[in-house]
């Protein structure tokens, strides 16, 4: 039975991260996606748009977006009010 690779990836939904992810999983890595939000107002949203578009295209099971929290669903728009700030726990 092969171990199940892992790892965890810092995500800032930019070029770099974004491809690192994409390299990762391709070598077979199960990739968890963590982010800081660090009152950038557009950081958070990139990173969710990045995030959505890599388990679109891999799936679930390859990328974890649960250290994402509940930003996946309150991050509507890159010039909301708000909403996203403070929502990694």
């Amino acid at each position: 039975m092969m171990k199940k690779k892992e790892v965890i990836l810092m995500f800032s939904g930019g070029r770099d991260s974004f491809l690192s992810a994409c390299y990762l999983i391709e070598d077979g890595f199960r990739v968890c996606m963590a982010t800081f939000e660090n009152g950038a107002g557009l950081q958070t949203y990139n990173a969710a748009h990045g995030a959505r578009r890599i388990i679109e295209t891999y799936g679930q099971e390859k990328a974890d977006p649960s250290v994402f929290g509940r930003q996946f669903s309150t991050c509507k728009s890159p010039y909301s009010n708000g909403s996203c700030r403070g929502s990694m726990k």
